[in-house]
């Protein structure tokens, strides 16, 4: 999915300056096809960076009006929904939006009957993953063990940095770097997936996360968010390598 994602996220970044007001009427004016591969994620994502900058009922009703069309090709319907990840869900993404991903996932991708299996799975716990720990609501962890195996539980009472940590991933362990000075009033906690042994240095706390699926996407490591004294959100997940 990486892989994928960093194609879209470069596509997006070439539109990532449009300036129209609203998204309105985008799909009366373009027609998804998949023909012309780059084309059509280029027309993809200018369409995102529109849909987050319009009204969340016009974006929702583009989102309709594609799908829509979509129906009569399962592969582009299958494209398009990849697509629908990388620019309203990951976190790299300057289109993230829980709310136009949520909607374009339940109101079509997860009821049409195209997608089903894996990917349908997948994306059910996406949706659940954007929906939980949004700025303004309380804390969601996943199970933790410290190093030696015995379950932790983290308290409020303090602001907290929690960084996703995939220890197979370098980016992820660079990140350690980069965030180890960034609200310096806050613990700094790393939530570690994968085999690997965790790492040993003094400006983080590493724990081992399980279970990870219904809190986040490991996938879309690393990224972080931060969490206030009385363990409310106060910034949503975001990305840690841009």
């Amino acid at each position: 999915m990486r892989l994928r994602l960093a194609a879209f996220l470069a596509a997006l970044a070439l539109v990532v300056s449009c300036k129209s007001p609203s998204v309105k009427g985008y799909w009366e004016k373009h027609t998804p096809d998949i023909t012309d591969i780059r084309a059509a994620e280029n027309e993809f994502a200018a369409f995102a960076e529109l849909a987050v900058k319009s009204p969340e009922q016009e974006a929702r009703e583009e989102i309709d009006r594609l799908f829509e069309q979509l129906q009569a090709d399962e592969v582009a319907y299958f494209v398009y929904s990849e697509w629908m990840v990388s620019a309203f869900y990951s976190p790299a993404s300057p289109c993230r939006s829980c709310a136009l991903f949520s909607y374009a996932m339940t109101s079509h991708v997860l009821k049409d009957g195209i997608v089903d299996g894996y990917d349908a799975e997948l994306y059910e716990r996406l949706v659940t993953a954007c929906n939980t720990n949004k700025e303004g609501t309380a804390l969601v962890l996943p199970p933790l063990n410290d190093r030696r195996g015995n379950d932790v539980v983290i308290e409020s009472g303090e602001p907290i940095l929690f960084l996703v940590v995939d220890l197979s991933c370098p980016s992820c362990l660079k990140a350690l770097d980069k965030l180890s000075k960034k609200y310096p009033e806050a613990r700094h906690i790393a939530l570690c997936s994968g085999p690997a042994t965790l790492p040993d240095r003094t400006d983080w706390e590493f724990l081992r996360a399980t279970e990870t699926d219904s809190v986040y996407d490991i996938s879309a490591a690393p990224f972080y968010f931060v969490v206030n004294s009385e363990g409310i959100i106060e910034k949503s997940y975001t990305t840690a390598t841009l």
